[in-house]
C-alpha cells in the first residue's frame, strides 16, 4: 500500500506540534488565518467543531497537492459561556477567580480534510474534559499570572504551566487539556493510514464526549 498524502496541521501551536511528534508523526505546519469568534446562540461544542473545520478547510484550499489537514479547535466552558483568550492581565485574573474551586470544561474539535486526494471524506469528532480547580487565593492568581502562561491561553490558563499546580481533578483526556485529544487523533489518522487505528475504532466512537 503506498504511503498516505503529507499531513499538514492547520494550527501554530507549539503544544499541538509536541503532541504530534510524540506519536512520531511526520507533518507540515500551514497555519489557518481565521478568526476564532463564535456565532450567537452558539453552543461550546458546535463552535469547537465548526472552528476546526473551517481552519482545515481553508488551509487544503490553499494547497496545490495531495495531503490530509488536520483542524484543531479548543476552548474553555463555564456551563454555556465559553471563557476567550483574555485581553489583558485583569480580564485573566477575573477570569481565574471564576474558575477558582469549579469544575469547567474542555471542549476540542477535530477536523481531517482531504485536500486532493480522490475519492476522500474529511473526518470529525470532538473531545471533552472536565477540569477542577483548587480554590485559588488571590497570592495564587498573581504567581500563576506572573509566569505570563495566560497570554493567548483560552480560560487564561496553560495545565502544563503554573496553574498546573493549582488543578485538583482531570476527569477525561489530559491531552485534550493541551490543546489536542490524541486518542481521536490516532483514531482518525488511523483511519486514513497514517497510524494503526486502536482496537475497536469507529465512526461512532469519533463523535463520543
Amino acid at each position: 500500500m503506498p504511503p498516505p498524502p503529507r499531513l499538514v496541521l492547520a494550527s501554530a501551536s507549539p503544544r499541538r506540534r509536541a503532541l504530534l511528534r510524540q506519536c512520531g508523526l511526520r507533518f507540515s505546519i500551514l497555519p489557518s488565518r481565521l478568526s476564532e469568534a463564535g456565532h450567537r446562540g452558539e453552543s461550546p461544542r458546535r463552535r469547537a467543531e465548526r472552528l476546526a473545520g473551517e481552519k482545515a478547510r481553508s488551509v487544503a484550499a490553499r494547497l496545490r497537492a495531495p495531503a490530509w489537514v488536520l483542524g484543531c479547535d479548543t476552548l474553555v466552558a463555564l456551563g454555556s459561556r465559553v471563557l476567550e483568550k483574555p485581553r489583558d492581565d485583569a480580564e485573566a485574573a477575573r477570569m481565574l477567580r471564576r474558575l477558582s474551586g469549579r469544575w469547567h470544561e474542555v471542549i476540542t474539535g477535530v477536523v481531517l480534510v482531504p485536500a486532493r486526494v480522490p475519492d476522500a471524506r474529511a473526518l470529525q469528532g470532538w473531545r471533552r474534559t472536565r477540569v477542577r480547580f483548587r480554590p485559588l487565593a488571590p497570592r495564587h492568581v498573581r504567581w500563576i499570572l506572573a509566569a505570563g502562561e495566560h497570554l493567548d491561553k483560552a480560560g487564561a490558563y496553560a495545565v502544563q504551566g503554573r496553574a498546573g499546580a493549582h488543578i485538583r481533578e482531570i476527569a477525561g483526556s489530559s491531552s485534550n487539556v493541551i490543546g489536542l485529544p490524541l486518542d481521536l487523533v490516532v483514531e482518525l489518522l488511523g483511519r486514513v493510514g497514517y497510524l494503526p487505528s486502536p482496537p475497536g475504532a469507529s465512526g461512532e466512537a469519533c463523535s463520543r464526549p
